[in-house]
């Protein structure tokens, strides 16, 4: 119901904003055609549709973002699990992580930084599949369109996760359908548990130097993801 009082909202507010501009088509049946007459019929529309639009949000849904679970994440015990291929791309990120924070010159820090990207690069994984990486759910949810958003924490302070909402994955398409494989594996997963998954990782999303380094976050499309 959520979906349709949604779609109900912005007709109504289509409507209302064309009842401005020309009274003529939305109260054709009324004798008397004016503004404050479309206002009157859509105006209460508007706010009525708003309204369900919010009261009928999924009870799991409080965001696009997932509520985080209060559960420690022991990372650093999921080590052993890693793959090769994981444990390189962890190791590389902690390395580098380690001299930024060391360095108190911004020319270095800027230098270290631009090391850690050519590093990553000659792994040859960004943009490339990867498979049988470990880590633990972070967080999960649901948009308010009903599209999973996984978030996985990896040790060296490393996130892997789907993007936020509709808006920003308009081009990377992560967010999880409803007829996708994976979905119902997701639902069923807990925050803190320990899974394995494959994927496609595509970039790094922060635009903060400090946060790229000390705590990076990766965008993946996800293919698989198992409890572990």
């Amino acid at each position: 119901m959520h979906d349709l009082f949604l779609i109900l909202f912005r007709l109504s507010c289509l409507v209302l904003i064309v009842g401005m501009i020309s009274p003529l088509y939305p109260i054709y049946w009324m004798p008397i055609k004016s503004r404050a007459r479309v206002a009157a019929v859509y105006g209460p529309m508007v706010f009525v549709f708003l309204l369900l639009s919010i009261f009928t949000i999924p009870k799991q849904v409080t965001s696009t973002e997932a509520v985080s679970s209060n559960a420690p994440l022991d990372i650093a015990a999921s080590a052993s699990l890693n793959s090769p291929e994981e444990q390189k791309f962890i190791d590389t990120i902690t390395k580098f992580a380690a001299d930024y924070k060391k360095s108190t010159s911004v020319v270095d820090r800027n230098k270290i930084w631009a090391n850690r990207e050519a590093a990553i690069a000659e792994l040859k994984i960004m943009g490339q599949k990867v498979t049988g990486w470990s880590g633990r759910i972070k967080q999960s949810g649901l948009t308010p369109e009903g599209m999973a958003v996984v978030v996985l924490a990896l040790d060296g302070d490393i996130t892997i996760r789907t993007n936020k909402d509709g808006f920003s994955d308009a081009q990377d398409h992560t967010l999880i359908s409803q007829d996708s494989d994976i979905y119902s594996n997701i639902l069923k997963l807990n925050n803190g548990q320990q899974v394995k998954f494959s994927g496609t990782l595509l970039k790094n999303s922060d635009t903060n130097e400090v946060n790229s380094m000390m705590k990076p976050t990766y965008i993946m499309k996800f293919e698989t993801i198992e409890a572990q």
